[in-house]
């Protein structure tokens, strides 16, 4: 008897451990759906004829009939999309640039001081740390103004100096690769000493190529924050409007010419590039794997 009730006692644990399983599974669903839920509704409707009318009770803007599918949406995003005189190719080549220089030039900024606060030991390097986690919890939306003419006092503003000047050092990049290089052992670089190699080789030889996987992970995200980013373009740079800032001003025009579709197909152009590099790269991003090659 006593072998039977611990056998339902058994039955009955699994079965609640099966629907809590399957609750969960179908709750992540649901937020899944959520997720590519605008991306779907965006893809379908990008392909529609450009007289369409979209209407707030309709759930997905599904063509019917092929008179009813449209390609040349993209087409004609790609002729009417400027700002300012610039064109698609313009506005690529700024978002280029500017998505570019700000996750290189940050990252370097970043993985260098990261570096030199983890392994070596002078005076402030707590100091630092510390500055770097409050400036994480602080907002600093109010920096704005003074932002702006701190760039424009060193000559960055409204031209490309402006990534040399504000990539970001002591930020959320800084906190990770500070934490990746304080996990590595310095048997390494004091291996490394023995063999004659300096400090600088030391770091771009035998740590950097361990902490390789976060930074590319750190790299890509930070670039597709960059490509995305409308804001800097109208603040710091307005004569060199990237992709993002064009479709931030083409937005009411298309909007209020009734031109849903057209303004549809803009955003799946823009948004292309951070697809292809997540979908190329999303390996790296979830396998994120430390170097290591010690014995004992």
């Amino acid at each position: 008897m006593k072998k039977i009730a611990i056998d339902r006692k058994n039955i009955l644990n699994r079965l609640k451990t099966r629907w809590l399983y399957i609750l969960v599974g179908f709750f992540f669903l649901f937020c899944c759906l959520i997720i590519v839920y605008p991306y779907i509704y965006c893809l379908l409707g990008s392909i529609r004829t450009p007289n369409f009318t979209f209407s707030i009770s309709s759930f997905l803007p599904i063509p019917l009939a092929w008179d009813q599918i449209h390609f040349g949406n993209y087409s004609d995003a790609f002729k009417m999309l400027n700002y300012d005189g610039k064109n698609v190719i313009d506005m690529f080549i700024n978002s280029l640039w500017y998505s570019l220089g700000m996750t290189l030039v940050g990252l370097i900024y970043a993985t260098v001081s990261a570096y030199v606060c983890a392994k070596y030991q002078f005076f402030g390097r707590r100091i630092i740390y510390t500055f770097a986690i409050v400036m994480m919890i602080v907002p600093i939306i109010g920096a704005t103004a003074s932002s702006i003419r701190y760039t424009n006092f060193l000559g960055g503003y409204d031209n490309p100096l402006y990534v040399l000047i504000n990539a970001q050092t002591i930020n959320g990049s800084f906190i990770i690769i500070y934490s990746c290089f304080k996990s590595l052992s310095w048997s390494y670089a004091e291996s490394s000493f023995i063999d004659g190699a300096g400090h600088f080789k030391t770091f771009y030889r035998i740590m950097l190529p361990q902490v390789i996987s976060p930074i590319s992970a750190l790299a890509l995200t930070n670039f597709i924050a960059a490509w995305s980013d409308a804001e800097t373009s109208l603040l710091f740079f307005p004569h060199y409007p990237t992709l993002a800032t064009g479709i931030y001003y083409a937005a009411e025009n298309y909007i209020r010419s009734v031109r849903f579709p057209i303004f549809l197909a803009s955003l799946i152009l823009v948004m292309l590039p951070s697809v292809i590099l997540f979908a190329i790269f999303q390996k790296k991003m979830m396998d994120i794997q430390m170097g290591g090659a010690l014995k004992g």
